[in-house]
C-alpha cells in the first residue's frame, strides 16, 4: 500500500539509509513513467533513480525511438542530476536489439553508471562466443562468473566508459 511504502521510506531515511527508485520504463509509456518518477520524487523524497530500459523491437514488445529515449533520459537527468541516475538494461549491448547499444550511447553522458542485467541462467552459450568473438578458454561456458566477466569485457569493448554494477538473479538451476 502507499502508506506502507511511505512508512518504509521514512524509516530508511530516519536510519540514515539512502535509497533509490528502480523502475521498468517502456517506450510506449515514457510520458507516464516520467510523470510517475516526478511524483515519487515529490511525494517520497526520492533522490536517485535507476531507469530499467529493455528495448525489444523484435518481439514488438518495447520500442524506443532515439528522440523519445533522449527526451526521457534527459527528463530523469533533469530531476536528479547525472550522479543520481543509473541505467539498467540487457546484459550485452552487442547481442540484443540493434537499438540497445545506440540508446545506451545516448544515455551515457546523462547517467553515472550502467547496471546490466547479467541473468546468466546457463550462459555463456554459443551465441555469445559467435557474436563477440571471445574464446571458451578465456570465458568457460555455462559458468556464471565467466558470464559476468564476459559481459564486463563486452561493455568495455563496445566503448562504454561508465562504471558497471552487475545485477543478476539470485537463483539458477544447477547443471
Amino acid at each position: 500500500s502507499d502508506q506502507l511504502r511511505k512508512d518504509l521510506i521514512m524509516a530508511l531515511g530516519n536510519a540514515g539509509i539512502a535509497w533509490a527508485g528502480w523502475g521498468y520504463c517502456g517506450g510506449v509509456n515514457a510520458t507516464r513513467d516520467l510523470q510517475w518518477i516526478k511524483d515519487f520524487k515529490h511525494d517520497l523524497g526520492m533522490q536517485a533513480f535507476v531507469i530499467d530500459a529493455e528495448p525489444e523491437e523484435e518481439n514488438n514488445k518495447d520500442i524506443w525511438t532515439e528522440a523519445d529515449f533522449t527526451t526521457f533520459v534527459t527528463g530523469v537527468n533533469t530531476l536528479f542530476g547525472t550522479d543520481n541516475v543509473a541505467l539498467s538494461t540487457w546484459p550485452c549491448v552487442q547481442i540484443r536489439e540493434k537499438s540497445v547499444k545506440k540508446l545506451m550511447k545516448i544515455a551515457e553522458p546523462m547517467v553515472c553508471l550502467f547496471a546490466p542485467q547479467v541473468y546468466w541462467m546457463d550462459h555463456p552459450i554459443p551465441l555469445h562466443y559467435d557474436t563477440l568473438g571471445y574464446s571458451k578458454t578465456e570465458f568457460p561456458p555455462h559458468d556464471p562468473v565467466s558470464f559476468v566477466r564476459m559481459m564486463i569485457r563486452a561493455w568495455k569493448d563496445a566503448g562504454f566508459t561508465k562504471p558497471l554494477v552487475i545485477s543478476g538473479q539470485a537463483y539458477w538451476t544447477p547443471t
